[in-house]
């Protein structure tokens, strides 16, 4: 068996991302109650300087909430803090 080279694994990574080609520099998330489906389209889609578009209701049922925890967690993923907007929307 021989050893790997640094361009073998950097090979193998960029064949194995299969998101590489859909990733985007501008991102529209339609937050629910649910962060997870977002949390994973985030993951996935954004390229490293994407700008997230957080759109979330508003008023006592509203969603704002979810969409702050979301942006709190992507930053502490490493997704810098002045790329996010939320968007507050009317029922």
């Amino acid at each position: 068996m021989r050893d790997s080279t640094l361009a073998d694994i950097v090979a193998s990574v960029s064949m194995s991302d299969k998101f590489a080609a859909h990733r985007v520099d501008h991102l529209f998330l339609l937050v629910g109650t649910n962060p997870l489906p977002n949390y994973v389209a985030a993951r996935l889609l954004s390229r490293e300087d994407c700008r997230f578009y957080l759109l979330a209701s508003r008023g006592e049922a509203g969603t704002e909430g979810v969409a702050a925890q979301l942006k709190k967690r992507l930053i502490a993923d490493g997704f810098q803090e002045d790329r996010f907007q939320t968007v507050g929307v009317e029922d």
